[in-house]
């Protein structure tokens, strides 16, 4: 659902580009392109692409001091190597599942 939500929120945004008269446009085009460029501490955001591999890390090593059993740590080792895809809805929806069936029961643990 919530990636339904951010697809939708990202396709209303782009459109609402398209009612911007061309000269506005024009002005509002170097922001946009520092955006693009990543100017700035920007560049920080490329970290983001690393974090499934270090969740991924912290959950192997729960799997190999018995903190998690494996066959609950492994399929959210493979959920978040699956997120790590550049934007096929289908591998991102099979790794959340995936995910899910690991974090999940460490929720409902945590929570008695």
């Amino acid at each position: 659902m919530f990636l339904a939500v951010d697809k939708g929120a990202l396709t209303l945004t782009l459109t609402a580009f398209r009612d911007i008269p061309d000269p506005e446009f024009a002005g509002i085009a170097p922001a946009l392109q520092a955006l693009i460029d990543r100017s700035g501490w920007l560049w920080v955001t490329w970290a983001f692409a690393i974090l499934p591999l270090g969740a991924a890390l912290l959950l192997w090593a729960q799997i190999r001091d018995g903190l998690v059993p494996p066959r609950q740590g492994w399929p959210g080792i493979v959920g978040l190597l699956l997120l790590m895809n550049p934007d096929i809805e289908i591998i991102s929806s099979t790794g959340a599942t995936l995910m899910c069936v690991t974090y999940l029961p460490m929720g409902f643990r945590i929570l008695r």
